[in-house]
C-alpha cells in the first residue's frame, strides 16, 4: 500500500537525487507509476503528483549541485515529461 502521497514524492525524490545513472533515475519513475496504478490511484492524480515532481526538480537543478547529479536530473525530468503525456493521452480517450 502507499504512504501518503507526500511522503512517496519526497521519497522518490530523494531517489532520483542519490541515483548513480541515468537509467537508475528513470527506473524509479517508472516503477512509481507501476506502484501507484497497482494501488489504483486515478490517473488525474498521477499526473499532479509527477507535474508536482517536475517543479521540485526544477528547483534542485538551480541549486549547486554537481554536473553528475545534474544530468541525472535532466533525465529525470525527461522521463517524467515522457511518462506524464503517456498519462494525458489516457486521460483523453
Amino acid at each position: 500500500m502507499l504512504k501518503s502521497l507526500d511522503a512517496f514524492r519526497y521519497q522518490l525524490l530523494d531517489k532520483i537525487i542519490m541515483s548513480e545513472s541515468e537509467s537508475d533515475a528513470k527506473r524509479f519513475i517508472t516503477e512509481a507509476i507501476k506502484l501507484m496504478k497497482g494501488n489504483l490511484v486515478n490517473v488525474n492524480i498521477i499526473f499532479h503528483f509527477f507535474d508536482s515532481i517536475l517543479d521540485k526538480m526544477e528547483e534542485i537543478d538551480g541549486m549547486d549541485i554537481d554536473s553528475s547529479q545534474r544530468k541525472i536530473i535532466k533525465a529525470a525530468r525527461l522521463e517524467c515529461k515522457r511518462q506524464i503525456k503517456t498519462l494525458d493521452f489516457r486521460r483523453q480517450k
